[in-house]
């Protein structure tokens, strides 16, 4: 009864003190794999309400009470209550000096959505935006990564304009679930796995004269990005929004 309670009290404090009016869905879910081949597991969609495109985590039970996350899976058709993902490697903890597992997904293993849907980085245009943007999903169970941090990686990389990969690798590294675009009227909201669009709203952006290349952030390490190409046409084609 106390848990409850507790639990009633922290959602009335989301709805009284967040001033946000995008509403996602971040709570991760559990499934159990039905079915698998070589490429893809299908589950049970058990009236959860999961889009194409959102990635989760292949979990496996070992010895001991044990787990061991063996593969990523990434949403690809939901039909009749039955969901399909495919499979990818799961390296986040991969280290060459230690021997590793070929464990295979297997019927009855974990599957686990919107592991880390709580973590979102943005890219605006300016200033200006970026706040907008922070305002409208401003949560205080959310956790907004600055775009600082993608700037800082994507430099160091060497990448001279933003790519799939090195976006992806932040994302990983970073342990961030979401990412935000907004373009002229719209906010768009991808998973930044698999770069699938997940959610598109309407928000009135402020026209700006000057767009920050590649995108807002503080640190200056890009002085011109996209040549001949515009920050609106640039990111609807990278993220695949037209």
């Amino acid at each position: 009864m106390r848990f409850f309670i507790l639990i009633q009290i922290f959602s009335l404090f989301s709805i009284l003190f967040s001033s946000n009016f995008v509403k996602i869905e971040t709570t991760p879910i559990k499934f159990f794999i039905e079915d698998v081949d070589s490429e893809t597991v299908t589950f049970n969609r058990n009236n959860q309400d999961l889009k194409v495109g959102e990635t989760g985590i292949v979990v496996k039970q070992m010895k001991y009470e044990n787990n061991s996350i063996i593969s990523i899976v990434t949403i690809s058709k939901i039909e009749n209550g039955l969901i399909t993902a495919e499979l990818s490697e799961f390296d986040g903890l991969k280290q060459e000096s230690v021997p590793h597992g070929k464990w295979q997904p297997a019927k009855g293993d974990l599957l686990v959505f919107r592991l880390n849907y709580d973590r979102i980085m943005s890219i605006s245009d300016s200033y200006e935006n970026y706040r907008k943007t922070i305002k409208a999903i401003s949560d205080p169970f959310l956790n907004l990564i600055h775009p600082d941090i993608l700037s800082a990686t994507l430099y160091s990389r060497g990448d001279k304009i933003p790519t799939k990969k090195g976006i992806q690798d932040v994302c990983r590294t970073h342990n961030i679930g979401l990412i935000t675009i907004s373009i002229q009227d719209k906010l768009f909201i991808n998973d930044c796995q698999s770069f699938k669009n997940l959610y598109v709203f309407d928000l009135d952006f402020d026209e700006v004269q000057t767009k920050i290349e590649p995108f807002y952030n503080r640190l200056e390490l890009y002085k011109k990005s996209f040549e001949n190409n515009s920050y609106d046409k640039f990111y609807l084609e990278l993220f695949d929004l037209n």
